[in-house]
């Protein structure tokens, strides 16, 4: 998908038509990739692990989001999601832990999985509250998501790679609601990096307005202290 500024997001279904049939739930599957331009590795990895910022870099989809730990190699983090397709909407509690796996200087890549997931009823009302695990609609059970980086081309490329588990869909319903879910799932991954692209870019052009100020204010410095 195009944008105004001239980049792609490319976004493509990982099985054949990005769901599979399970019993008694759907898998889904989807994979998408950005360039970001100018940035490097630790730029972007800046974003990736600032987990208690997901909920500024992600809004509205993120509604809140904490860190949990880290032990072991691993970080643990919870958040609050909202999710929409056709009529219905659905608040999430999760839990993830993530992995990271350095290959080289260049490349790197991040393991989440969720390890809880709990809808929330009534959102926003008098009567809110948390479902227990594995209760409610349906819309996500499991979540699993690996994300590539890669540093080359004056930039970083990033690719998501995401399987989600889900209630099946009623057979009668499933020709008006699989294309929903399908537009749904490709307009979560896309949103997800369009907003990931953004948080870096504007993290890189703060830094590069904070160097550039440092530097001016170092000739100014040195100018003075020569005509003294």
């Amino acid at each position: 998908m195009g944008w105004p500024d001239g980049y792609v997001i490319l976004v493509a279904p990982g099985l054949a038509n990005g769901t599979q049939a399970v019993p008694n739930g759907l898998i889904h599957h989807w994979v998408a990739a950005v360039f970001i331009p100018s940035a490097r590795l630790s730029d972007v990895l800046q974003i990736a692990h600032n987990f208690a910022s997901y909920k500024h870099f992600y809004h509205p989809a993120i509604v809140d989001s904490k860190v949990l730990g880290s032990a072991g190699g691993e970080q643990s983090f919870s958040m609050r999601s909202l999710h929409r397709v056709l009529f219905i909407t659905a608040v999430l509690d999760s839990q993830f832990i993530t992995r990271d796996v350095q290959v080289d200087a260049t490349r790197w890549y991040i393991v989440a999985d969720s390890t809880r997931v709990q809808e929330v009823e009534n959102f926003g009302g008098p009567d809110e509250r948390v479902l227990p695990p594995d209760h409610g609609k349906g819309f996500i059970w499991r979540l699993h998501t690996i994300t590539r980086y890669e540093e080359r081309d004056g930039g970083v490329y990033v690719e998501m790679e995401a399987l989600a588990l889900s209630r099946d869909i009623p057979v009668a319903l499933r020709w008006v609601v699989n294309p929903a879910v399908d537009q749904f799932s490709r307009g979560e991954m896309i949103a997800c990096l369009r907003q990931t692209r953004e948080a870096v870019t504007a993290v890189t052009t703060s830094e590069r307005r904070v160097n550039h100020s440092l530097a001016i204010n170092s000739v100014a410095v040195r100018a003075g202290g020569e005509r003294q």
